[in-house]
């Protein structure tokens, strides 16, 4: 088959292997299937035209116009090209493409059009609860989604919301989760984990659970005078756009923040296994998600995983086998449930063994390419019968 995998997020050159969660889901499938005999793309934004190529994926950048409202057009006009210049005149080539980034492609494609639902700019504002969506991106996404040759998505919570707001009936839309490498991120050789060490992944940001994080921390820092917490991911904002979140818990928290909070900001893909093999305990309480990437590769990792009961939650992790759920929210749940792990390195490493069979069995790159493979077959097939019955 001909899959081309589409990533939204604008990278420079030097970046092109290291782009946000969407993007790396996008590039382990993509890798996987390439592995598999099949010919694949990665096209992506970038600073410039170029095209090269790793792991027998065709890395293609494309030089995105960003001018606000010239550029849109100009945009679609070149995207609807690199598609066309893909499929080559082949009507079962695939153009997957993250929601995210679907409103600016045009109707139809030369290839078959698939949208992969992860986060569009509606399920964001429906699960947060916090505020009206964006006019003009609302009425684009409710026009230009639906329109689409199928769907699949990354969690059936995502599937669920997303059939809601797009009216789509909800048999349509297949649950494809995300993937891991497991044979890179893994657990330590030697049970080497500093037993004072919570790690935190992801944007330092209000949705993530960042506030919390650090208010967990200081409820337990009279208890454990050694406790450190090092938190990985960009300075982010509120729900009221307000920049520097970091700025806003150091002042809030300046006594903990001072001794036990490193932030270390945007570490590359492949630095991290190392760091979450070092962590006690991986905390990620996040008030919601369309899946949860780091989950998964930290319970890839062996760690002993503390994430909110948010949806999805429950579909990666099962509470008390191979993780902690703590309640969404709640600083002081959080603290209590890490504290449940701190004072036992048995429970540690009971679940931590058991999510790393959970990561494998379940979220493993070769698993997730067995799944895409065979949605994109059965669609082949379908598209098909289609053809003959409207020649017939």
């Amino acid at each position: 088959m001909r899959i081309q995998f589409v990533s939204h997020e604008a990278v420079g050159i030097e970046k092109a292997m290291d782009h946000g969660g969407v993007g790396i889901s996008q590039r382990v499938v993509a890798e996987g299937l390439a592995r598999r005999g099949h010919h694949v793309e990665l096209l992506l934004p970038s600073d410039k035209e170029w095209n090269n190529e790793y792991a027998g994926v065709k890395l293609r950048g494309w030089k995105s116009d960003r001018r606000r409202f010239v550029g849109i057009f100009r945009n679609m006009k070149r995207q609807k090209q690199l598609a066309a210049d893909f499929a080559k005149g082949d009507s079962d080539a695939f153009t997957i493409i993250p929601d995210v980034g679907c409103v600016s492609w045009p109707y139809p494609l030369a290839s078959i059009k698939v949208i992969k639902f992860t986060c569009t700019h509606l399920l964001q504002k429906h699960e947060a609860q916090h505020d009206r969506p964006n006019y003009l991106r609302a009425i684009a996404e409710k026009l230009m989604v639906p329109r689409a040759n199928a769907f699949f998505s990354i969690s059936a919570r995502t599937a669920d919301v997303s059939a809601h707001l797009f009216k789509i009936a909800r048999d349509q839309i297949v649950v494809i989760p995300n993937a891991v490498d497991t044979e890179m991120f893994r657990p330590p050789e030697n049970e080497s984990r500093d037993p004072n060490l919570l790690l935190y992944t992801g944007t330092v940001c209000e949705k993530k659970g960042a506030w919390e994080t650090v208010a967990a921390l200081r409820i337990l820092e009279e208890r454990y005078p050694n406790l450190k917490l090092l938190m990985i991911g960009r300075n982010g904002v509120d729900y009221n756009n307000r920049g520097d979140f970091i700025g806003r818990i150091k002042t809030a928290f300046p006594d903990t923040c001072h001794s036990r909070v490193e932030f270390r900001g945007h570490v590359k893909n492949d630095e991290l296994p190392s760091i979450y093999q070092k962590a006690a305990v991986v905390v990620l309480p996040s008030y919601y998600e369309s899946f949860g990437r780091t989950t998964i590769e930290a319970m890839a990792c062996g760690a002993a995983v503390v994430r909110s009961d948010s949806p999805p939650a429950s579909e990666i992790i099962s509470d008390g086998i191979d993780g902690l759920l703590c309640r969404t929210k709640d600083a002081e749940d959080l603290a209590k449930k890490i504290d449940t792990l701190l004072c036992s390195p048995e429970l540690r490493q009971s679940l931590g063994a058991k999510a790393r069979k959970t990561a494998v069995t379940r979220f493993s790159v070769g698993v997730v390419v067995e799944m895409t493979e065979a949605f994109l077959k059965n669609l082949l097939d379908e598209e098909r019968r289609c053809n003959d019955f409207h020649l017939s």
